[in-house]
């Protein structure tokens, strides 16, 4: 029997964050999540079992008909959630392998197969480094890796989540993203201002998608 994973959505945008914003897209949203965050955006209750061949034929489906053949397998795709890591395996990634991959995780999860991927995004929501993530920062390829921490400065674990954790390790960029909708605001902005222009090795990402009213 194959695998199956569950799925809450596949569609076709822009990348509105981090390192490659604005670059073309499809998007593989998954179902379930190790953590619990108040300001997610994921509708969980919404889930479609899907194997990794009814995935592929779900993201081709979604992009325009008028992308030519010569660009066609040049469209990335990024495995985003919820928590991929908690169903993303061997199978998928080679189904999917003729495409970019990237992938946007809360690091909570080890990555068996880091190497298939162009970049993988961290958006650590705790403190803590799993010891196998932290292996692999410090012995992978640096120019695959990115930091984005969502700007909580209510949160007592944010000042040490960038400072003395995930702060420090191998990263080619990294990121402060002020929180988006009722649990941030102007007070996230101003706070990611100050901090970016007292550490300027980090940069701002902004929620461009959302600027935008795109998905």
């Amino acid at each position: 029997m194959p695998n199956h994973y569950m799925v809450n959505e596949i569609f076709y945008s822009i990348q509105g964050e981090g390192q490659w914003v604005g670059q073309p897209m499809a998007f593989v949203r998954f179902s379930g999540c190790n953590l619990n965050c108040n300001f997610c955006d994921t509708d969980h209750r919404k889930a479609t079992r899907m194997t990794a061949v009814q995935i592929l034929q779900a993201v081709h489906d979604c992009l325009p008909p008028t992308i030519s053949h010569e660009v066609f397998y040049k469209v990335p795709i990024c495995l985003t959630g919820g928590e991929p890591t908690l169903q993303v395996d061997q199978n998928l990634l080679w189904t999917l392998n003729d495409h970019p991959l990237h992938m946007e995780t809360n690091g909570t999860e080890e990555i068996d197969n880091w190497s298939m991927f162009r970049c993988i995004t961290f958006s650590p929501k705790r403190s803590e480094v799993p010891l196998k993530i932290r292996e692999m920062l410090m012995c992978g390829d640096g120019a695959r890796w990115e930091l984005k921490v969502v700007c909580d400065p209510a949160s007592i674990e944010f000042q040490p989540i960038i400072q003395e954790t995930w702060g420090r390790l191998r990263f080619s960029r990294k990121y402060l993203q002020p929180m988006a909708g009722p649990y941030g605001g102007h007070w996230s902005e101003e706070w990611a201002r100050s901090f970016i222009a007292d550490n300027p090795d980090w940069g701002l990402s902004v929620q461009l998608h959302k600027i935008l009213k795109i998905r």
